[in-house]
């Protein structure tokens, strides 16, 4: 029997080109397969990649997550590694 195709929601607190940190209110377990997707304010188009949870950590309201990116193609590696280089030169810029 196939799984149910949940949605869930949750924020992202960390991103780097390897991975996110994300906290939400839904316990997600160690192992559990996901297909990310996520806005970005200069991008038209959402980010969509799969990702896998490493680590889970209670906290007071929810739970968060360390999710490891999964099987990236080499243009998606290159986006992202493009994503984060922007990100840090926008904080920095801050």
């Amino acid at each position: 029997e196939e799984a149910p195709d949940l949605r869930y929601m949750g924020t992202i607190t960390d991103l780097s080109a390897g991975g996110l940190r994300m906290a939400g209110d839904r316990r997600l377990e160690p192992g559990a397969k996901l297909d990310l997707e996520f806005a970005l304010a200069h991008r038209p188009e959402p980010v969509r990649l799969k990702g896998e949870v490493v680590w889970v950590r209670s906290l007071a309201a929810g739970s968060e997550y360390g999710v490891m990116f999964i099987d990236l193609s080499p243009d998606q590696q290159v986006e992202l590694d493009e994503l984060v280089q922007f990100l840090i030169q926008k904080r920095t810029q801050s």
